[in-house]
């Protein structure tokens, strides 16, 4: 087999985890914003993908803003302060990364509402299990490298030895809660 395989996680799963898990939490209604990765980059398109999937499910959910944070920390902060200034009711926010997430946290932390919206992020980066365990974002869900670099060791092992492999070996993505992220 000449093709490489692929071992890793599948985005759009974890889009549609952190999407069901905000759609649950909201009862299936309210305002929620979206902070969404590099216009154009694979991860940011397939999480949206995921979001969009369960989205579909909800016809009460109503998506008010959406935009792309870059990944980073301090787009996503300054993202989350413009919709806050916009003065609509917002329930949750939905982002494509924790560092987005964090931002977003930070922003609602200043404006004195911290606990009203809900916030979740990808990567289960350190920086975001800490304030989860703490009970200030509420979920990040894990990328699980450990399982992926061991899966993928062992998938260039078997193809070493001439064994047939998967061409596709996708690891699930693990939502961690403030009950669970100390397991991780």
């Amino acid at each position: 087999n000449t093709l490489c395989p692929f071992v890793g996680q599948n985005d759009t799963d974890a889009g549609e985890m952190e999407m069901q898990w905000i759609a649950d939490q909201l009862g299936g209604k309210g305002n929620i914003v979206v902070l969404e990765g590099p216009t154009g980059n694979s991860a940011a398109i397939q999480r949206n993908d995921g979001i969009n999937n369960i989205l579909a499910e909800y016809p009460d959910i109503k998506v008010l803003y959406t935009q792309t944070g870059n990944w980073n920390r301090e787009e996503g902060m300054a993202l989350m302060e413009t919709w806050l200034q916009m003065g609509q009711q917002i329930d949750a926010v939905v982002a494509h990364n924790d560092e987005m997430a964090l931002g977003a946290y930070d922003a609602i932390a200043d404006a004195g509402k911290a606990g009203e919206i809900l916030v979740i992020g990808i990567d289960a980066i350190q920086a975001a299990k800490e304030p989860v365990a703490a009970g200030e974002m509420d979920v990040t869900i894990l990328q699980d490298v450990e399982t992926i670099a061991k899966t993928a060791i062992d998938t260039a092992v078997k193809m070493a030895k001439g064994e047939e492999v998967e061409q596709f070996t996708y690891i699930a993505p693990v939502l961690l809660t403030k009950d669970t992220v100390g397991d991780y």
